[in-house]
Protein backbone atom coordinates (compact mmCIF):
# COMPACT_ATOMS: atom_id res chain seq x y z
CA UNK A 1 0.00 0.00 0.00
CA UNK A 2 1.46 3.36 -1.04
CA UNK A 3 1.19 6.70 0.74
CA UNK A 4 -0.81 9.46 -0.94
CA UNK A 5 0.03 13.05 0.03
CA UNK A 6 -2.71 15.16 -1.53
CA UNK A 7 -3.99 18.72 -1.08
CA UNK A 8 -7.49 19.55 -2.28
CA UNK A 9 -9.07 22.92 -3.20
CA UNK A 10 -12.37 24.42 -4.30
CA UNK A 11 -11.45 26.54 -7.33
CA UNK A 12 -12.94 29.04 -9.76
CA UNK A 13 -12.41 28.27 -13.45
CA UNK A 14 -12.12 31.37 -15.64
CA UNK A 15 -14.24 30.04 -18.50
CA UNK A 16 -14.35 26.98 -20.78
CA UNK A 17 -11.20 28.04 -22.66
CA UNK A 18 -9.17 27.11 -19.56
CA UNK A 19 -10.31 23.49 -19.83
CA UNK A 20 -9.17 23.33 -23.46
CA UNK A 21 -5.61 24.03 -22.26
CA UNK A 22 -5.48 20.82 -20.20
CA UNK A 23 -2.91 18.18 -21.12
CA UNK A 24 -5.78 15.67 -21.23
CA UNK A 25 -9.31 15.07 -20.02
CA UNK A 26 -10.77 11.80 -18.80
CA UNK A 27 -14.43 10.98 -18.05
CA UNK A 28 -14.82 9.26 -14.66
CA UNK A 29 -17.70 7.32 -13.14
CA UNK A 30 -17.17 6.15 -9.57
CA UNK A 31 -19.15 4.35 -6.93
CA UNK A 32 -18.39 3.50 -3.33
CA UNK A 33 -18.54 -0.10 -2.18
CA UNK A 34 -17.62 0.47 1.47
CA UNK A 35 -17.20 3.66 3.50
CA UNK A 36 -16.22 4.20 7.13
CA UNK A 37 -14.83 7.26 8.86
CA UNK A 38 -11.24 6.46 7.90
CA UNK A 39 -11.57 3.88 5.12
CA UNK A 40 -13.10 3.74 1.67
CA UNK A 41 -13.34 1.19 -1.08
CA UNK A 42 -14.45 2.39 -4.51
CA UNK A 43 -14.76 1.26 -8.10
CA UNK A 44 -13.93 3.80 -10.75
CA UNK A 45 -14.34 3.70 -14.52
CA UNK A 46 -11.60 6.05 -15.70
CA UNK A 47 -11.78 6.31 -19.46
CA UNK A 48 -11.86 2.68 -20.67
CA UNK A 49 -10.23 1.26 -17.49
CA UNK A 50 -11.87 -0.02 -14.30
CA UNK A 51 -9.88 0.53 -11.11
CA UNK A 52 -10.64 -0.62 -7.56
CA UNK A 53 -9.13 1.70 -4.95
CA UNK A 54 -8.78 1.26 -1.22
CA UNK A 55 -7.89 4.33 0.88
CA UNK A 56 -7.21 4.42 4.58
CA UNK A 57 -6.66 7.38 6.87
CA UNK A 58 -7.74 11.01 6.98
CA UNK A 59 -6.42 14.38 5.86
CA UNK A 60 -3.25 15.16 3.95
CA UNK A 61 -1.55 11.75 4.12
CA UNK A 62 -3.44 8.50 3.50
CA UNK A 63 -2.64 4.95 2.47
CA UNK A 64 -3.83 4.05 -1.01
CA UNK A 65 -3.89 0.83 -3.01
CA UNK A 66 -5.18 0.55 -6.58
CA UNK A 67 -5.67 -2.39 -8.88
CA UNK A 68 -7.11 -2.59 -12.35
CA UNK A 69 -9.91 -5.10 -12.94
CA UNK A 70 -11.53 -6.41 -16.12
CA UNK A 71 -14.40 -4.49 -17.69
CA UNK A 72 -16.80 -7.32 -16.79
CA UNK A 73 -15.73 -7.24 -13.12
CA UNK A 74 -15.78 -3.42 -13.08
CA UNK A 75 -19.32 -3.24 -14.49
CA UNK A 76 -20.48 -5.83 -11.95
CA UNK A 77 -18.92 -3.86 -9.07
CA UNK A 78 -20.46 -0.58 -10.29
CA UNK A 79 -23.88 -2.25 -10.44
CA UNK A 80 -23.45 -3.73 -6.95
CA UNK A 81 -22.65 -0.43 -5.20
CA UNK A 82 -24.96 0.27 -2.25
CA UNK A 83 -27.83 2.57 -3.24
CA UNK A 84 -27.26 4.90 -0.26
CA UNK A 85 -24.30 6.30 -2.24
CA UNK A 86 -24.82 8.40 -5.34
CA UNK A 87 -22.72 7.42 -8.34
CA UNK A 88 -20.36 10.32 -9.04
CA UNK A 89 -19.78 11.41 -12.63
CA UNK A 90 -17.08 13.92 -13.46
CA UNK A 91 -14.49 14.88 -16.03
CA UNK A 92 -10.91 15.11 -14.82
CA UNK A 93 -8.70 17.66 -16.54
CA UNK A 94 -4.96 17.17 -16.08
CA UNK A 95 -2.62 20.18 -16.03
CA UNK A 96 0.82 18.71 -15.32
CA UNK A 97 0.64 17.47 -11.73
CA UNK A 98 -2.62 19.32 -11.06
CA UNK A 99 -5.93 17.50 -11.52
CA UNK A 100 -9.16 19.48 -11.88
CA UNK A 101 -12.48 17.69 -11.48
CA UNK A 102 -15.61 19.19 -13.02
CA UNK A 103 -18.55 17.30 -11.56
CA UNK A 104 -21.65 16.37 -13.54
CA UNK A 105 -23.35 14.35 -10.75
CA UNK A 106 -23.87 15.98 -8.35
CA UNK A 107 -23.49 19.28 -10.14
CA UNK A 108 -21.34 22.11 -8.92
CA UNK A 109 -22.20 25.70 -9.86
CA UNK A 110 -20.87 26.67 -13.29
CA UNK A 111 -17.23 27.72 -13.18
CA UNK A 112 -16.47 25.87 -9.94
CA UNK A 113 -14.34 22.73 -9.65
CA UNK A 114 -12.27 20.70 -7.24
CA UNK A 115 -8.50 20.75 -7.85
CA UNK A 116 -6.02 18.33 -6.33
CA UNK A 117 -2.27 18.15 -6.26
CA UNK A 118 -0.29 15.10 -5.13
CA UNK A 119 2.92 16.07 -3.37
CA UNK A 120 6.11 14.08 -2.95
CA UNK A 121 6.38 15.05 0.74
CA UNK A 122 4.38 16.98 3.35
CA UNK A 123 6.89 19.83 3.10
CA UNK A 124 7.13 20.06 -0.71
CA UNK A 125 6.25 23.49 -2.03
CA UNK A 126 3.15 23.39 -4.25
CA UNK A 127 3.72 23.99 -7.97
CA UNK A 128 1.92 27.05 -9.36
CA UNK A 129 -1.82 26.73 -9.96
CA UNK A 130 -2.59 26.47 -13.69
CA UNK A 131 -3.37 29.76 -15.42
CA UNK A 132 -7.09 30.55 -15.39
CA UNK A 133 -7.76 28.61 -12.17
CA UNK A 134 -8.11 30.51 -8.88
CA UNK A 135 -8.12 28.86 -5.48
CA UNK A 136 -11.22 29.79 -3.46
CA UNK A 137 -10.56 27.62 -0.42
CA UNK A 138 -8.36 24.72 0.65
CA UNK A 139 -10.53 21.75 1.71
CA UNK A 140 -7.87 19.07 2.33
CA UNK A 141 -8.93 18.62 5.96
CA UNK A 142 -12.65 19.34 5.38
CA UNK A 143 -14.32 15.92 5.30
CA UNK A 144 -17.46 17.41 3.67
CA UNK A 145 -15.48 17.69 0.40
CA UNK A 146 -14.30 14.07 0.29
CA UNK A 147 -15.91 12.26 -2.65
CA UNK A 148 -17.11 9.50 -0.30
CA UNK A 149 -19.10 12.05 1.73
CA UNK A 150 -20.42 13.82 -1.34
CA UNK A 151 -21.64 10.42 -2.58
CA UNK A 152 -23.38 9.86 0.80
CA UNK A 153 -25.04 13.28 1.06
CA UNK A 154 -25.73 13.46 -2.71
CA UNK A 155 -24.86 17.18 -2.81
CA UNK A 156 -21.92 19.55 -2.60
CA UNK A 157 -21.36 21.59 0.55
CA UNK A 158 -20.93 25.36 0.35
CA UNK A 159 -17.25 26.37 0.41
Amino acid sequence: MALEIERKFVVKIDGPAVLKQADKSIPIIQAYLKVTDDEELRIRKKGPKYIVTSKQGKGLVRKEEEREVTAAEGKKLLASAPKQFQVIKKVRFEFGRWELDVFQTPRLPAGIGIAEIELKSKTEKMPPVPKGITIIKEVTEDKRFKNKNIAKTKRFPSP
